[in-house]
This record gives C-alpha cells, structure tokens and sequence, in this order.
C-alpha cells in the first residue's frame, strides 16, 4: 500500500514504518482528553496499513468518547487514502466466490481478484472504540479502524441480530475489497458466504475455549464490531 499522507514522503519508508511503531505502541488522546489504548487485535490489523496509523492519532483526537461500543467516522478535511471496498456482481448465500483473510480478522472478506477495482480517494476515518461499558474504570479501547466512511459489518461477525445479518449480507453480496497482499494472511480462495460465516463461528468458539473463559463482549445484547 502506498502512503499519501500530506508532509510524510513517500520514499523514506523506513522513517515511516518506525513511526508508525511508535503510535502503535502508546495510547492516543481523544478530544475530551481521555487515553485510548491500541487493542492487540486493532494492532494486527493496522500493522500493514501505513496511512491509516499516520493519521490515527490525529483522528482519535477528534472525537469525544462515550461508553460502549461506538463507530466513530472523522473527516480530516483532505485526503487520506482510498476506499478500499467496491461494488462488484452479485452472489448469493450459496454461490461461489473469492474470499481472503485479511490480517487480524476473524473471518474471510469477500474479495475482487478478477478485475482491477476503481478505488474512491476519501478524506474520511472510521473508528471503532470500547468506551469501557460496562467496568466503570475501564480504560477506552480501539478495536479496529479503517479508511473511509462507514460501512456494514461483514455477515460472519459475532453477535449479529437477524435482521443485522440479512443487511450485512445484503451489502456484501455485492461488494468486496480490494486485494491487497500485505494486508492479508494466505492467498485468495473460492468459497462460500455460508461456509466463511460457518467457519468464523468455529474460530470464534475456539478462540474462547483456548482462552479458558468467554469473553464478556460476545455474551452482550450489544453488537460487536470485531475487526472490520
């Protein structure tokens, strides 16, 4: 992935790929002047993606924290990178297509490896952040963040409503990300949205059990947005 960040060169990756370490590993400050940690999952995540960790920082910043789980999408007012979902053919529940998995995620994404996808500059970050519900004095958490606005989870999530579901499959059905290597682990593979949401349900029941306990956030009402 190439970094467009304004003011940071593009040919001094190394310089880069340090700083980006060194955000990575300490809390941000929010608008409101609260810490927020760096989950060890948003971490896998935001490793391979240069220009989102360049501007995190100054996207945590700008939003005031509330408790909970609440998807924060901050306009820098320039641009920052691209879009990296585009609208593609439509597939069914059971109709075969390319899937990855991308690094720090839960299940596969689906995947355009056919054509090469016309990617939308934007100047928009979302953040997803743990406020602390429901420990009081729990410190704030960012569990995943990318570039761009918005968008539905993925079907395969954990702790989908029905209802939540049927939209997160609708949007997916016809879209897909772009193929990007370095953010993924393995290459692409045909597949199923049946079978990838079947298969991140084992994962996510083997993670608990390895763990000794569940984790308090997959047993709430609320929805989780885990590592879009």
């Amino acid at each position: 992935m190439t970094a467009i960040v304004e003011n940071v060169p593009d040919g001094d990756a190394g310089l880069r790929r340090k700083r980006a370490r060194d955000i990575l590993a300490r809390p941000l400050l929010s608008a409101c002047g609260q810490s927020v940690t760096v989950s060890q999952q948003a971490k896998a995540i935001l490793e391979p993606c240069l220009d989102l960790v360049l501007v995190l920082g100054e996207a945590v910043g700008k939003v005031r924290l509330r408790r909970g789980w609440v998807e924060f999408e901050v306009d820098l007012g320039r641009r920052v990178g691209w879009e990296r979902h585009v609208r593609t053919n439509h597939v069914g529940l059971d109709d075969e297509t390319w899937f990855v998995l991308r690094c720090g995620h839960a299940g596969a994404s689906r995947v355009e490896v056919e054509e090469l996808p016309v990617l939308q500059p934007t100047s928009k970050v979302t953040l997803v952040i743990d406020g602390g519900w429901p420990k009081k004095d729990a410190i704030p958490r960012l569990e995943t963040a990318w570039i761009g606005g918005l968008r539905p989870p993925e079907p395969w999530e954990p702790r989908l409503s029905g209802k939540q579901a049927i939209r997160a499959l609708a949007f997916w059905s016809q879209h897909a990300f772009e193929d990007q290597p370095d953010a993924q682990e393995g290459k692409p593979f045909r597949s199923t949205f049946r079978e990838v949401i079947k298969e991140a349900k084992v994962m996510s029941a083997y993670h608990e059990i390895r763990c000794g306990r569940p984790d308090w956030r997959h047993s709430s009402s609320r929805t989780q947005s885990f590592g879009r």
